[in-house]
């Protein structure tokens, strides 16, 4: 009788996913001509949190939930200074290059942003807990 070896994904192994996957898209972002393999990895980093909330163990009780609340709390304030950047930019014309840059590649580092905001607010209500 063959028995087979089944790897069951839990959240902190999502969390870990979408951290690596949110700051390699970071670094898509920065190549020319990668910017939609960037884009899919974040949407990717997302989907496996979002996945991985729908499959809960009895010691991870809703874990994602608990984070989203943080995580988007925070992505609107990065948001908030990233829109006060590009104002300022635009009207001095500070670091032009700088304001082109995200200007076009805005959709995926906020894709990107998301994922890593949302895997270290996961990673932080893992670890408290993990530790009670």
């Amino acid at each position: 009788m063959k028995t087979k070896k089944v790897f069951i994904y839990n959240y902190r192994t999502m969390i870990i996913v979408a951290l690596i996957s949110g700051f390699m898209s970071v670094g898509f972002q920065l190549f020319e001509g990668f910017e939609l393999l960037g884009f899919m990895l974040a949407v990717v980093g997302i989907g496996a949190l979002i996945g991985s909330s729908k499959i809960t163990t009895a010691s991870e009780p809703r874990l994602s939930e608990k984070s989203y609340k943080t995580a988007f709390e925070w992505l609107l304030l990065i948001m908030m200074l990233a829109m006060v950047f590009l104002m300022i930019s635009n009207g001095f014309r500070v670091f032009p290059s700088v304001n082109d840059f995200l200007s076009t590649h805005w959709p995926g580092l906020m894709l990107s942003v998301m994922c890593i905001v949302l895997g270290m607010s996961g990673l932080k209500q893992s670890n408290q807990i993990h530790s009670v």
